[in-house]
């Protein structure tokens, strides 16, 4: 007898839902079977087509159905689906495919012995249900575009137990092959995403960001994912560091493995570094009180942070006596109060506007613009430490544009240094590598390329190592567009056509908006952006998949 009601209410249910593929999402009429006992059953004729009330998640959980029988019920995050004699009991799941190619949903069950679940995909094509074979426990379902896309970019599954069956519906995981650069909007909100800074930890991204709180109350927070690539919301974990944090300026860096972060502290305007105690920095205790790496009057604007022979590092800038200083911690971890007392001048006037920090060939060497007289400067420590003034004595000027402007970022490509910025009165960018692994004499700065020459270049920009070759992500402010350009080879300069191949991030929402701040990096392989824009407001995340 079961064997006979099973399939008679999986024959309903085929009818009912079959009949109603127009998209309404109106319940279905009252079906009638006379003399099996399942008068009256009502079910949706098909799932309303709906935006998602979160962004994209590959995930879903039993209990996320968006519509269920009255006999179903959440069981933690699963949905439990008991059904009786005369009773179907189901559930309906929306997953968006975010504009990707389908391919399967993997449907995880905990089914009783003896008993069977019923699936069906919403078929957009076919105006109808597809229903698989009865299973007994999880089971993948291979999809496509064509049939199983709904016109709002959704997949709809339901699951069903009848003939007295009982299971719990877990989760729904869909896989789809996406290609190109997928955005995600990791935290949502009202002036977010501020003084972005992504790393790569341990093979997975972490970001570091502002949460303004109004007038001089700023929270930092620490977003990281638990996945590789971070392609979903649900993948992001979200900490909060501080109640009480940056304005002007803040970096994030690994140091000794574990992710640490300096800022400039509201309203006093000192330099604070902290560092997390654990590798991965998942939890608000794993964030130790900030130490006070310089205390004095308007100081710590274009902060910049590197691990300088294993113990932390710090440049600043004094703003009351125009000075540019660097700092190493005598700790490996640099959160003990007397840690920081090695402090010394590396430059002195020309009204300093930006600044950065990196590791060249060894030593630590600070790179940095005067607007005074619009050059960019370059001085390598002489020394693996850098803790004397006497170790910053050298100064090479690397700029060959007419006058740069905006950001200024370090980096090492093919064992030499390099020095990347926009240009004020060209709108284009540009990068000077040395010809030396150390780049200490004037000399050595004879080489030059122009990245982008379309004169729409802003001053966000940020530099990383994409597969062993330099790359570079930028505003086109004149076109409203987050831009990646990488260069075809390793040098990203010289002879034999070297090219710079462009491709769009993402365009801003309008022609009013623009770019707060971006970070990229290199994880798991692929190039990752973090930004945040005036009119989003949110912290965004995007990925390279091809």
């Amino acid at each position: 007898m079961r064997a006979v009601l099973t399939h008679i209410c999986v024959l309903l249910l085929i009818i009912i839902l079959s009949s109603g593929c127009s998209g309404s999402g109106k319940a279905g009429a009252g079906f009638t079977a006379g003399g099996t006992g399942l008068e009256g059953i009502q079910l949706p004729q098909l799932p309303l087509d709906r935006e998602t009330a979160t962004p994209v998640s590959e995930t879903v959980y039993g209990n996320e159905a968006i519509e269920a029988s009255t006999n179903a019920s959440t069981d933690g995050n699963a949905l439990k689906l008991q059904s009786t004699g005369q009773t179907l009991s189901w559930g309906i799941w929306q997953i968006s495919a975010a504009g990707s190619e389908l391919e399967n949903v993997q449907v995880f069950l905990d089914i009783e012995p003896g008993d069977q679940a019923y699936m069906a995909v919403a078929n957009y094509s076919a105006g109808s249900w597809d229903f698989l074979d009865p299973v007994d426990g999880s089971t993948t379902i291979n999809l496509d575009n064509a049939s199983h896309l709904s016109p709002m970019g959704n997949v709809h599954i339901a699951v069903v137990a009848a003939g007295g069956d009982q299971l719990l519906v877990e989760r729904l995981i869909q896989t789809t092959d996406r290609t190109g650069w997928a955005i995600v909007r990791v935290h949502a909100g009202e002036k977010i995403g501020r003084l972005c800074n992504v790393i790569s930890l341990n093979g997975k991204p972490a970001v570091c960001y502002l949460e303004n709180r109004g007038a001089d109350f700023y929270r930092i927070n620490y977003a990281y994912s638990t996945t590789e690539l971070g392609l979903f919301p649900g993948d992001w974990r979200i900490v909060q560091v501080l109640d009480h944090g940056a304005d002007l300026s803040m970096h994030m860096e690994l140091i000794g493995g574990n992710p640490a972060i300096v800022y400039i502290a509201r309203p006093e305007e000192d330099v604070c570094y902290t560092r997390s105690t654990t590798p991965t920095g998942s939890q608000p205790g794993d964030w130790p009180a900030p130490i006070t790496v310089e205390s004095a009057n308007n100081v710590g604007s274009y902060c910049r942070l590197a691990e300088v022979q294993g113990h932390p590092a710090i440049v600043f800038k004094d703003n009351t006596n125009d000075l540019l200083r660097y700092a190493r911690s005598s700790t490996p971890d640099g959160i003990g109060n007397g840690d920081w007392s090695a402090r010394v001048t590396v430059a002195s006037s020309g009204d300093i506007r930006s600044s950065d920090l990196a590791v060249i060939n060894g030593n630590p060497t600070v790179v940095y613009r005067k607007s005074i007289d619009h050059s960019i400067h370059y001085r390598r420590s002489l020394t693996p430490l850098g803790t004397s003034a006497a170790d910053w004595n050298v100064v090479a000027a690397v700029d060959n544009s007419p006058e740069p402007i905006g950001l200024l970022r370090l980096e090492t490509i093919a064992g030499n240094p390099a020095v990347f910025h926009s240009d004020l009165d060209t709108r284009n960018l540009y990068m000077s590598r040395s010809a030396s692994t150390t780049g200490g004499l004037m000399a050595d700065w004879n080489l030059f390329h122009t990245i982008d020459d379309s004169g729409d270049v802003n001053i966000y920009i940020d530099v990383a190592m994409i597969d062993g070759r330099p790359a570079v992500a930028y505003e086109d402010y004149v076109n409203r567009r987050l831009v990646f350009a990488h260069s075809n080879s390793t040098t990203g300069i010289g002879p034999g056509g070297t090219t710079w191949q462009q491709q769009t991030i993402t365009q801003l929402s309008d022609e009013s908006d623009t770019l707060l701040e971006l970070s990229m990096s290199e994880v798991a392989g692929r190039p990752v952006v973090c930004y945040s824009s005036a009119n989003e407001d949110d912290l965004m995340y995007a990925v390279l998949l091809d």
